[in-house]
């Protein structure tokens, strides 16, 4: 796996952000840019094979960005209360088709596989 630094630099992270608190979400919602960077430095830092993400929205987006680019194999799952805003995590083309399903007490659960 090709280290993530290497396939994607923070101005292309930056101005994926401002798209996305501009036109879905708002900074006091989404986790922050420097988080992002954080999250993205520890998947690099050693082998990842699946990621649970509590909430959907940005973190999806970034967990599925490094999938794409860096660690095709790497499981994503995102789970939410809301199922329409799972649909936030196929923002800017990250994700294909994913099963998607209600679990328990109305959990919307979406897997990148």
């Amino acid at each position: 796996m090709a280290p993530f630094t290497r396939d994607i630099d923070r101005a292309f992270l930056e101005d994926a952000y401002g798209d996305y608190v501009s036109g879905y979400s708002t900074e006091g919602e989404a986790i922050s840019l420097e988080a992002s960077l954080y999250l993205l430095k520890q998947l690099s830092a050693g082998p990842v094979r699946r990621v649970v993400d509590l909430g959907s929205g940005w973190s999806s987006y970034v967990f599925r960005l490094y999938k794409k680019i860096a660690n095709p194999a790497l499981e994503v799952w995102s789970v939410d209360d809301s199922e329409e805003w799972l649909g936030t995590t196929s923002w800017r083309g990250t994700t294909s088709t994913h099963p998607t399903c209600v679990c328990g007490r109305g959990s919307a659960v979406r897997g990148s596989t």
